[in-house]
C-alpha cells in the first residue's frame, strides 16, 4: 500500500533513492576487496564480522558442524591424556629418577679409569636429552589440555548462563512461580522486589547489593496496577546444545582426574549415549512435541473462534432490478476475506486499493457501490 498526502498525491518515503542497491559500490576481485577491508576502520570491520556471524543460521549447522567439532575435541583430549599417562609421564619420571641415583663420576677411584669416565659422560648426556624431550612434551601437552579446558568452560558457561530470552508480561499475574519470573515497577524500572531477588542465587544477591542497589530501592509492598512481570526464559540454541552434549565438561573432568587407558574410551562413549538420549532425543523432542500441540491448539482456536469473528464471509450477488416477470439473480462464490484494502491519506481521504498479482502493485479501486450479501452462520 502506498503513502499519500491526499487521494491523488502520492508520497515516497525514499525520494533520493537512499536504499537503492545500484548506488552501493561493491569492490570486485579479491585484491580490491582485500584492500577495501584493510583500509576500513577497525570498528566498521568489527561490525561487518559481527553481522556476518549473527546472520549465519547456526541451528541448521548443529548436526553437520557442531557434532563433528564436539566429537573431535573430546577425542583429541582423550588422545592427549592417553599419550601423557602411558608414554610421556612414565619415561619422564623414569629419567628423572635415574638422575637422582648414585653418580659414578663423583668417585675418585673410578674417575681414574678413562673408559668408565667416557661411559658415564655419554650415558648422562643421553639421559639428559631424553629427560629434556619428555619434559618439553609433557609441558606442551599440558598447555593444549589447558586450552581445551578453557574452551570447554566457555562453551558450558554460554550454554547454561548466556542463552536467555526476555519476555515482558502485562495485564495478568502468572499463576505459576518460576525463579526466572521477576516483578518490575511501572513507576520506576530501576526498582526491584526483594522477594524476587531472594529467589535467585547468592551471587545475584551479592551483585545487587554491591552494584545495583544504588540505582533503585527494593520494594516490599505490592503496587496495584503499577507493575509488570519479566520472564527470563532459558533458550539454548541447537548448535551449543550439540557442543555441550558431545564436548561435556564432566567428561573433561573425568579424563583429567583419572588414569586414562584404552578402556576409558568406553566410558566416554557411554556418557555420550546417555546425554544424547536424555537431552537431544528426550528433552528436545519433548519441546518439539509440545510446540506441535500448541500450534494445533492455536490453529483450532483460530478456525473455530477467531476467523469467524474477524474474517467475515461475503458473497457478491447480481440482481435484476427491472420490472420483468422473471427476474435474474446471480450468486458469486463466497469469499472468506475482503481483497480490498482501505487506508487514509494524510489529509483524511479514504483510499481503497486492491493488490494486482500480475503487476505486483496496489491499484486504486473505482468509487462504485458493490452489493454484498453477508452470510451469517
Amino acid at each position: 500500500m502506498s503513502m499519500r498526502i491526499s487521494k491523488k498525491q502520492s508520497l515516497s518515503p525514499f525520494e533520493d533513492d537512499e536504499l537503492d542497491d545500484n548506488n552501493i559500490e561493491v569492490p570486485k576481485g579479491w585484491l580490491r576487496r582485500s584492500i577495501y577491508y584493510i583500509t576500513m576502520s577497525p570498528s566498521d570491520l568489527q561490525l561487518i564480522i559481527y553481522e556476518h556471524i549473527e546472520s549465519i543460521d547456526w541451528d541448521s549447522k548443529a548436526v553437520n558442524v557442531a557434532r563433528p567439532l564436539g566429537i573431535g575435541a573430546t577425542v583429541t583430549f582423550y588422545l592427549l591424556r592417553l599419550i601423557q599417562d602411558n608414554v610421556v609421564k612414565p619415561n619422564y619420571y623414569k629419567t628423572r629418577r635415574n638422575q637422582n641415583m648414585f653418580d659414578l663420576s663423583k668417585s675418585e677411584t673410578l674417575r681414574k679409569m678413562e673408559y668408565l669416565k667416557h661411559y658415564s659422560s655419554s650415558t648422562i648426556s643421553v639421559e639428559m636429552s631424553q629427560y629434556n624431550w619428555f619434559k618439553t612434551t609433557d609441558r606442551a601437552i599440558n598447555y593444549l589440555l589447558y586450552l581445551i579446558l578453557l574452551i570447554n568452560i566457555k562453551i558450558a558457561y554460554t550454554y547454561i548462563y548466556k542463552q536467555y530470552k526476555l519476555y515482558s508480561i502485562f495485564g495478568m499475574k502468572p499463576t505459576k512461580q518460576s525463579p526466572n519470573l521477576t516483578k518490575k515497577s511501572l513507576d520506576d524500572l530501576s526498582k526491584s522486589y526483594y522477594r524476587d531477588i531472594s529467589k535467585k542465587n547468592i551471587w545475584s544477591m551479592i551483585k545487587y547489593f554491591l552494584f545495583e542497589k544504588a540505582n533503585g530501592d527494593m520494594l516490599d509492598r505490592e503496587l496495584n496496577d503499577k507493575y509488570f512481570y519479566t520472564l527470563n526464559k532459558w533458550n539454548p540454541a541447537k548448535f551449543t546444545t550439540q557442543l555441550f552434549v558431545l564436548f561435556n565438561p564432566m567428561i573433561r573432568g573425568f579424563l583429567w582426574l583419572t588414569d586414562v587407558s584404552f578402556v576409558t574410551i568406553l566410558i566416554v562413549i557411554l556418557s555420550w549415549v546417555i546425554l544424547d538420549v536424555v537431552i537431544l532425543r528426550g528433552y528436545e523432542t519433548k519441546l518439539i512435541d509440545e510446540a506441535i500441540i500448541s500450534a494445533a491448539t492455536i490453529n483450532d482456536i483460530n478456525k473455530k473462534i477467531v476467523d469467524p469473528s474477524v474474517n467475515r464471509i461475503f458473497q457478491n450477488v447480481m440482481v435484476d432490478a427491472t420490472d420483468r416477470k422473471h427476474s435474474y439473480v446471480k450468486f458469486d462464490p463466497t469469499i472468506a476475506h475482503n481483497p480490498i484494502f482501505e487506508t487514509h491519506s494524510l489529509n483524511g481521504d479514504l483510499i481503497r486499493e486492491k493488490y494486482n498479482k500480475r503487476t505486483f502493485e496496489f491499484e486504486d479501486v473505482p468509487d462504485e457501490t458493490n452489493s454484498h450479501n453477508r452470510i451469517i452462520n
